[in-house]
């Protein structure tokens, strides 16, 4: 969580949509779209911004960044082995091989989506609404149109990550 120099948190901290926000700066949305969405100042913003990067930029030079860079790593190598495995799968017509291919991207994504961001832990849930999730559960759901009971294992699967 950002800290500002002063011991008073910020209002942007301190405000309920906090990490909407932020995620808003993040993504570049402009400071005056997301002062009339939020009721904030654009200078409240800037202020906020300002202490949001001294805080990554401190998170970035820690040992702690640097082990979880590597094991961000050795997941992200898991993946694609496990989306050449479901790719040769789908090119032999293995739909038993395609559903453990991408049960096992699954469980990787899960993962990197716990590992902390940046060396500040994440919210499960964030990864779980992002666009990025949507765009993949789409892309493995097409991918499996041709197998529809291993497509439907595979909703079950997705649902179970929203509990």
């Amino acid at each position: 969580m950002p800290k500002t120099t002063s011991k008073i948190l910020c209002s942007v901290c301190r405000h309920p949509a906090r990490e909407a926000i932020e995620a808003a700066l993040l993504q570049g949305e402009t400071r005056k779209s997301i002062s009339q969405s939020y009721g904030i100042s654009p200078w409240t913003l800037t202020r906020h911004k300002k202490h949001m990067d001294q805080y990554q930029q401190r998170i970035h030079t820690s040992p702690a960044h640097d082990a979880v860079q590597s094991q961000r790593q050795c997941l992200c190598d898991l993946q694609n082995l496990a989306l050449e495995i479901i790719k040769k799968a789908k090119k032999g017509k293995d739909p038993a091989a395609a559903l453990a291919g991408i049960r096992e991207f699954v469980r990787l994504t899960t993962l990197l989506a716990k590992l902390p961001e940046g060396g500040a832990q994440t919210r499960e849930n964030d990864f779980l609404h992002s666009s990025t999730w949507r765009e993949l559960r789409t892309a493995i759901l097409a991918a499996l149109e041709p197998y529809p009971e291993s497509r439907l294992a595979v909703i079950h699967a997705l649902q179970s990550l929203h509990k």
